[in-house]
């Protein structure tokens, strides 16, 4: 699993290929936390739910957990963010 300098790695890596995309999150959605940013970077990546669970050494069940608790996250900053069907995945992957 990654840990500390691995995750700083990959957190450049998709800044640079999806122009500032943690800084963008941040900013319009202040309340992630470090970890909610993390999935982030992996969901944008289209990892798997069992890659996830592989690559932060937890079971899948907790991925599909955080997931659900990501999506409220970002809810909380626009409730209409999901009312055209999109999926949590479906937008990280176009954001």
């Amino acid at each position: 699993f990654l840990e500390g300098e691995e995750w700083k790695r990959l957190e450049d890596v998709a800044n640079k290929i999806y122009k500032d995309y943690t800084h963008r999150l941040k900013q319009e959605f202040p309340t992630l936390t470090e970890l909610d940013i993390q999935f982030c970077i992996l969901l944008k990546f289209q990892f798997t739910i069992s890659q996830i669970a592989a690559i932060t050494a937890v079971s899948s069940s907790s991925v599909s957990v955080q997931k659900n608790r990501l999506k409220k996250r970002l809810l909380q900053a626009d409730e209409h963010l999901f009312d055209s069907g999109q999926t949590l995945d479906m937008y990280l992957w176009t954001y």
